[in-house]
């Protein structure tokens, strides 16, 4: 080959060819090669840094471009050899060293110092990797300590002992690049992580290569596991968790440029402090898949196993199980989280035997596990009993769970937290996530159910203060999600729709975000143009396929607008008639319940027509669809026999087939496939439904009938036996779950008896008040006894909570002209009084302010009105209007406003109209606590049958209460009902009923000395008061009482004579 100079380049090792004075570039070396030969030792440093560097593959390149050189000689090949060693040794491949190579180079007189040190790194690093103490010891025999071999004696061998001498001794900034190098991996491996970290801060100052780069990054990864002691990364402080996500960012970015062990284990760290839950790291795992395993094994971590979601977890893998063991356990939770395991199908699975193994050490958690499956199971199926036994179980649970909550999976403490705020036991739910939530939060998913936990409890300024802390982007979703929720919570409908109509830009196929959207409109009562505008906007992507997410969705759609709800059912009907049938069925039967007059027709793309036929003795339903498989129910709309159907006319015969067919009825295609879904669903029901007769085309008054029958076993409003909550009626009210209708629950529980028995007004609270806040039981004890009226008239402003006034418009809404559970009169007339109430009443939202701690919990046991008013009223100071004497003497401990029941229904008698009083009837009929006035009485016996039957009751069990004389109280009943009697020309029972219950009370209760003289006080007290007419009338029923009663009637006639002599006016 030509010794002329020539310069040639490579970047990737291809072969090249040069002569003694040719310049060889190869990365960012440049090899003089007649250089080489008087200076070989330069050179072999240059490749070697190279290799302690971890930059094999170029170092490798350049190692084989040089031994390609023509004009090498023996000893600068032997040189090279030692190279080749260190890269083997460095990727492990220690078959390829002969160890006697070592001797032989050391003892070459030609070596200088400086590599013969060299060469003794390397031989010390491969005896390193035959026996640690070997290696100790030959370097401890060794001639050269410094250099190269300290440096690989720091790196893998020296201890605490000689790193701490080390450190004292040598000034850091005096030290070589490998020596500077060597001491922060001698850093890593004694677990000095801070020392490493300080060390590549300074190696990287001193050094800016892509090597300093790649081993900062890695010591501030291993610092950050040591500082974070390997917590799940959701419950790490604020600054923690940004640095893990930068640190992250770094590790893609550096594997993205280069290729280096060391990212690898970078990675592994990071992979596992996020659970393996980082897409990018879990790409690279699946690319370096043995190395990944490796390098854990190697620094002692476990890799993670893949989260549920990437996990075959389903119905039939937990069924192939009898046992659960603690993380399979985990993974159900979350799999029950991400639906794709039901609530039911664990609860299936239990009831077959299914258990929970934990082993010893671990049965102090057992208790924890064990209640999940109590709270799934009143999640399927509620059960009161057990409810009221949970509180107790739950307490005792949190005292222990203090004590291991570490060792738990922070994923099932979130679900237990989530099935908690399900069952509306968030007080709960607040203190079991407290103890995982950091003092600089960053908004993980546990800290996003704590914070909505906070606002489901009314802890508003404590949600301020957290929520303060965050900060994450605010087009963050969860964040987003907050902001929404909690002005949902402060009831501010215009921040609603500002906030939710950002995060759906951001979101726009959130089904969540459209489901408070659409709640929302629906509150607005916009005008039916906005409500079409809005509905048009929805993502097809939300209701294009069937599932229970999709099925919420468009039950909260129907609330703006029936007919496009309808028209996304009958699309999913046409997919799959057997697997809609109950939906469908389900959501006619809603349709019928609560009405929605806002509902335009949108018709199918597919199916335009739908017919009823019949062939012989039976009758078939048919959707005529376009390109679709023909089966029970659906017919294809280009087959000869829908061309057929389309053609014929109502009640014409056809033949077709060798067939006869009758058209029977053309129906709407909706109709129809609600008709199929009828049939379908009473074949898998096997008519054993309670409702199976129902028809979908049935009118309302016909289903309202069969309602009604339905309810005539209401155990509300039979009289039943008292339980310890009954003494308290708005617990009571909250715990009636038979008809989620909040007002019939409380209108039932006013006409309970039993309950009656114990309702008493508070009497103590503010007797002066301008203002009230006032809860739906308390709204409708004034609208049923119709002291709304007068309640309105005190001039006391009278305050209602969104949660209230909502009950009230939904109510007026559905059951204005048509109520499935009251008479039309009674219906009416409670609708009409609860029409009154909200129109004359203000909304009032609560303050942000804390909920007591002591009444963090009683949203679970009391309705969102009451819960809400009480909110209201600590918040704004207004004293709260509440019937529930039990509630307000817990509330009084506890210094909560409360206004004078007792005072305030005494004034609103007193400013109520007479023809609008009914508290008389209802005491008379039920026993419901009121007062009574003699005036009340007075009335009831100027009136019709029903209301004369109470006056009856009345005057028998409360003629003692009146301040009135009782001859004059008895005179006047008796008059009353006598001349309204005879002025409407309706003589009843009722009259005699009256009469003789005012008889009865004279001969017994009067001040005269015999019952005869009692009678005749009573006669001529009532003669005195009617003409010669009424006088025979009512003369015709004493003489019955007389006679009955066996009466001295001379004796009475003589008397009524003498009475008549002193006074003269008969």
């Amino acid at each position: 080959m030509s010794n002329n100079p020539i310069i040639q380049t490579s970047e990737i090792g291809h072969n090249i060819y040069a002569g003694a004075n040719s310049n060889i570039s190869i990365g960012n070396i440049n090899i003089g090669l007649n250089d080489f030969c008087n200076d070989y030792e330069n050179v072999i440093l240059d490749i070697y840094n190279l290799i302690i560097s971890n930059k094999l593959e170029q170092a490798k390149i350049s190692l084989e471009t040089i031994q390609k050189c023509d004009f090498l000689g023996y000893f600068e090949k032997n040189i090279l050899k030692i190279l080749e060693y260190k890269i083997c040794l460095v990727k492990g491949k220690l078959d390829e060293i002969n160890n006697d190579f070592f001797t032989t180079l050391l003892n070459d007189s030609q070596l200088s110092v400086t590599l013969k040190n060299l060469v003794k790194s390397v031989q010390i690093h491969y005896k390193l990797s035959k026996s640690e103490n070997n290696a100790r010891e030959t370097y401890l025999k060794s001639e050269y300590y410094s250099g190269y071999t300290r440096a690989v004696y720091l790196q893998y061998l020296a201890s605490e002992k000689d790193f701490n001498l080390f450190v004292q001794k040598e000034n850091i900034d005096d030290l070589l690049e490998y020596e500077h190098y060597a001491l922060i991996q001698c850093s890593i491996r004694l677990n000095k992580s801070e020392f490493a970290k300080i060390f590549a801060e300074k190696f990287k100052e001193k050094y800016p290569t892509e090597n300093a780069n790649i081993i900062l990054a890695l010591t501030q990864t291993i610092c950050l596991l040591h500082e974070t002691k390997f917590v799940h990364y959701w419950i790490l402080d604020r600054e923690e968790y940004f640095k893990l996500q930068k640190l992250i960012d770094k590790c893609i970015s550096l594997s993205n440029k280069i290729e280096d062990k060391r990212i690898i284990k970078m990675s592994v760290i990071l992979f596992a402090l996020k659970r393996g839950e980082d897409k990018q790291l879990e790409k690279l795992a699946n690319m370096n898949q043995y190395s990944f395993q490796k390098y854990s094994s190697e620094m002692n971590i476990d890799l993670i196993k893949k989260s549920p979601e990437n996990i075959n977890i389903n119905i039939n893998w937990l069924n192939n199980r009898k046992t659960l063991n603690e993380e399979e356990f985990n993974q159900i939770c979350n799999a029950i989280f991400y639906s794709e395991i039901s609530i039911n199908e664990l609860n299936n699975w239990k009831d077959r035997g299914g258990q929970l193994s934990l082993p010893p050490e671990k049965q102090d958690i057992y208790e924890f596990y064990l209640m999940i499956f109590k709270l799934i199971s009143l999640l399927e199926v509620p059960n009161l009993e057990e409810e009221d036994k949970l509180f107790s179980l739950l307490d005792e649970l949190y005292n222990s769970y203090l004590k291991f909550w570490g060792g738990l999976n922070i994923k099932t403490i979130n679900f237990f937290a989530f099935l908690l705020n399900k069952l509306e036991y968030s007080n709960y739910a607040q203190k079991f996530l407290q103890p995982l939530i950091p003092k600089k939060p960053w908004l993980s998913p546990v800290v996003f159910r704590f914070l909505a936990t906070l606002l489901y409890c009314g802890q508003l300024k404590k949600f301020e203060t957290y929520f303060s802390q965050l900060q994450e982007n605010n087009t963050d979703y969860y964040y987003l999600y907050l902001k929404i929720l909690k002005s949902v919570k402060l009831d501010s409908y215009e921040e609603i729709g500002k906030n939710v109509e950002y995060a759906l830009e951001k979101f726009p196929d959130s089904i969540s975000l459209w489901n408070i959207y659409i709640d929302n409109i629906f509150n607005m009562n916009l005008d039916v143009k906005e409500t079409t505008a809005i509905i048009k906007t929805i993502p097809k992507s939300l209701y294009s396929d069937f599932n229970k997410n999709t099925l919420k969705f468009v039950n909260y759609v129907a609330k703006l607008d029936t007919g496009f709800a309808k028209s996304i059912f009958l699309e999913w009907f046409i997919n799959d008639p057997y697997k809609l049938a109950v939906p469908l069925y389900n959501f006619n039967i809603n349709l019928i319940l609560f009405p929605n007059s806002t509902s335009f027709i949108y018709p199918s793309l597919r199916c335009s027509a739908a017919f009823k036929y019949e062939m012989g003795n039976q009758t078939y339903i048919k959707l005529i669809v376009d390109n679709c498989s023909a089966n029970e129910y659906l017919l294809n709309a280009g087959s000869d026999f829908a061309n057929k159907l389309m053609k014929v006319e109502i009640n014409q015969e056809f033949e077709f087939d060798f067939n006869t067919y009758k058209v029977l009825e053309k129906m709407d295609p909706y109709l129809a496939a609600s008709e199929i879904s009828n049939i379908i669903r009473n074949k898998i029901s096997n008519y054993q439904d309670g409702i199976f007769q129902i028809k979908v085309e049935d009118s309302p008054e016909g289903f309202n009938k069969f309602i009604e029958q339905f309810l005539s076993n209401n155990t509300v409003m039979n009289d039943k036996k008292l339980n310890t909550y009954s003494l308290s009626l708005n617990i009571e009210l909250n715990r009636n779950k038979l008809i989620k209708n909040t007002i019939w629950n409380a209108y039932s529980l006013l006409l309970n008896k039993e309950h009656n028995k114990h309702l008493i007004f508070y009497n103590k609270g503010f007797d002066k008040i301008n203002k009230i806040v006032i809860d739906i039981l308390s709204v409708v004890y004034f609208a049923v006894t119709g002291l709304c009226y007068g309640l309105f008239r005190t001039g006391i402003k009278v305050f209602i909570t969104k949660e209230t006034q909502s009950e009230l418009q939904q109510w007026i809404e559905k059951n204005y002209r048509k109520s499935i559970y009251l008479s039309d009169e009674e219906n009416n007339r409670l609708s009409e009084n609860l029409n009154y109430f909200l129109n004359s009443s203000e909304l009032l939202n609560p303050k942000i302010f804390d909920m007591p701690d002591s009444l963090s919990g009683l949203h679970h046991f009391t309705d969102s009105s009451h819960y809400s008013s009480v909110e209201t009223s600590i918040s704004n100071f207004v004293p709260l209007f509440c019937l529930d004497y039990f509630l307000c003497a817990t509330y009084e401990t506890l210094d909560i406003p409360l206004a004078n029941v007792n005072l305030l229904i005494s004034e609103s008698l007193k400013h109520t109209p007479m023809t609008m009083r009914f508290h008389a009837i209802y005491l008379a009929k039920y026993n419901l606590n009121a007062f009574l006035m003699v005036d009340d009485i007075y009335y009831l016996c100027q009136n019709n049958d029903e209301k004369l039957k109470y006056a009856v009751i009345l005057i028998k069990n409360f003629h003692n209460i009146f301040d009135v004389n009782k001859l004059t109280f008895l005179t006047y009943c008796c008059v009353c009902s006598i001349k309204n009697a005879l002025l409407q020309l309706t003589v009843t029972q009722y009259i005699e009923d009256i009469i003789y219950t005012c008889c009865n009370i004279a001969i017994n209760e009067l001040v005269y000395k015999s019952r005869e003289e009692r009678i005749a006080q009573l006669i001529y007290s009532v003669f005195l008061e009617l003409n010669h007419q009424e006088r025979q009338f009512v003369g015709v029923y004493f003489d019955r009482f007389i006679f009955g009663h066996f009466l001295n009637i001379k004796g009475i006639e003589q008397c009524v004579k003498k009475i008549n002599g002193n006074q003269s006016k008969l």
